[in-house]
């Protein structure tokens, strides 16, 4: 399952109760083993955070802990990384937060193992790979650390953020094929042949604009042919397949090529839906019954599911234009 997202950093006050904290001496209990969801964070230094460190980062929430440098679970507090002395806020624990408050069950507990190593090659993701400006062995290291983990958890998935470090003419060209390799080794290694795989967009600012490379390896993490987004209504079931377009005008906005009826783009988005699909019953993101109605949308194309191809324009407009949507 490749799944392309992008993260929103905030510090709502509702989710800042707990207790602060500068130390983690304390070993937490942990949850019995079915009830504690891991995710390995992994990829360079967007996933390792380099944000200064606020003191709402560093207060702990009971439901989410972190794999400490030393093995050791503690609670969750920032930096969750230790790659490099710049080791600041990252996504990890945003993200967990958000999963722990959203669950029913408020006995799970999220674990993150943080395993991201700031600048590294996607050639440095493979067994016996090194990277010298961390003095690590990525790939080996997060395989490592996660099967450490697994002794007392359930891996729910991977979090990858990763390419910048190949956004040059030389290495863009392989990235795609890369970045294939490393998810079927990383479910292979791992045991987890459904393993759900998400992956951050690169990011996106006004005084560093993409450049060719970039959009290849980017091209390459989202896969051309597939939705950028995918939605289930919760209620019926219906799909939504979302392609997103950043042009200078967000309201001149024209029907993807994705989606167009009379190619194999469309049938491949469908496809990689369908999977997408099955491993959101796996990792219980569906029930069974709505899996079954979602199923039964991406089916019947015309009245079943939805295409939308959705108008960013540019980064700084990205706000008052998120409800310029175009719908064929």
């Amino acid at each position: 399952m490749l799944l392309c997202i992008a993260f929103v950093f905030s510090h709502p006050s509702s989710l800042l109760a707990g207790v602060a904290t500068d130390s983690c001496a304390d070993a937490p209990a942990l949850p019995a083993k079915e009830k504690f969801h891991l995710f390995l964070l992994a990829g360079q230094s967007n996933m390792a955070g380099r944000g200064a460190v606020e003191a709402q980062d560093k207060v702990a929430h009971p439901r989410v802990l972190m794999l400490a440098k030393d093995g050791a679970w503690k609670p969750a507090v920032n930096p969750l990384h230790f790659d490099k002395s710049s080791a600041g806020v990252g996504l990890g624990r945003s993200f967990a937060i958000a999963l722990a408050e959203q669950e029913k069950d408020k006995e799970i507990v999220i674990g993150l193992i943080p395993a991201a190593c700031g600048g590294s090659p996607i050639s440095t993701w493979q067994p016996g790979g090194y990277h010298g400006q961390t003095k690590s062995h990525p790939y080996d290291d997060a395989v490592s650390r996660t099967h450490r983990a697994m002794k007392d958890g359930a891996l729910k998935g991977i979090l990858w953020h990763q390419g910048e470090s190949d956004s040059n003419p030389v290495l863009a060209a392989t990235h795609k094929q890369s970045l294939s390799e490393l998810i079927a080794r990383f479910r292979k290694d791992l045991a987890a042949p459904k393993l759900p795989f998400v992956i951050g967009q690169l990011g996106q600012f006004q005084a560093k604009r993409w450049n060719e490379a970039t959009k290849t390896v980017d091209q390459g993490a989202i896969g051309r042919h597939g939705a950028d987004w995918i939605t289930v209504n919760s209620k019926t079931g219906t799909v939504s397949l979302w392609d997103a377009k950043f042009r200078s005008s967000p309201r001149n906005v024209r029907m993807s090529s994705t989606f167009s009826k009379t190619g194999s783009p469309l049938q491949n988005a469908v496809r990689e839906t369908e999977v997408i699909i099955n491993d959101m019953l796996l990792s219980q993101m569906l029930s069974p019954s709505l899996r079954a109605l979602a199923q039964r949308s991406i089916l019947t194309h015309g009245t079943g599911f939805n295409l939308y191809t959705k108008g960013f324009g540019r980064t700084s407009n990205l706000v008052s234009d998120l409800g310029v949507v175009r719908k064929w």
